[in-house]
């Protein structure tokens, strides 16, 4: 997978939207259980003169997909409360698709953090449907880990602070 390419896309769809320039077409959701309340984030394409930016993508790899997701709570304020998942999708004949590795990242306020991290801590996603047509796929899955907090990007993760996390995605995904 490609570690420290979510962060970058998640900052390019944020400097997209936040510009100001595209519209942004909803083509997803994700709802999750968040420290005991319900939250709610859209999966985005942004049309702009350049063409469109996905911010739910896959890209063939041998035996799967890999998928990044990132999702934001509101198309107009996207440098505040935003969500991303790195996955590498298996597929084996008549057996459907499995999570075969995962990262999610929360960013409740941003870009500015702090910052949730699923990174070192179980991470389970059921796929419940997976297809691709051509360069264009859908996703319903739900999942289920642990973040725990960091101050910054760049800093580890505490593991004193850790919080259960569990939800549902359904998307678009378009090829990278």
């Amino acid at each position: 997978m490609r570690g420290r390419g979510l962060c970058l896309v998640l900052a390019l769809l944020l400097v997209c939207l936040g510009s100001g320039q595209g519209h942004a077409q909803v083509v997803g959701q994700v709802d999750a259980n968040w420290q005991g309340g319900l939250r709610s984030w859209q999966v985005v394409t942004i049309e702009r003169q350049s063409g469109p930016v996905h911010s739910g993508e896959f890209d063939p790899v041998r035996l799967g997909y890999e998928i990044a997701i990132q999702a934001v709570a509101d198309a107009a304020q996207p440098n505040q409360d935003s969500i991303s998942f790195e996955l590498l999708l298996v597929q084996q004949e008549g057996q459907g698709s499995f999570l075969r590795a995962g990262d999610m990242l929360f960013l409740p306020q941003g870009m500015s953090g702090p910052f949730w991290s699923s990174r070192g801590n179980p991470f389970t996603l059921e796929v419940l449907y997976f297809d691709v047509w051509g360069d264009v796929g859908n996703l319903e899955a739900v999942f289920d880990g642990t973040l725990c907090h960091r101050a910054r990007l760049s800093a580890p993760v505490d593991r004193d602070n850790c919080r259960a996390i569990n939800g549902f995605i359904s998307t678009k995904l378009y090829r990278r």
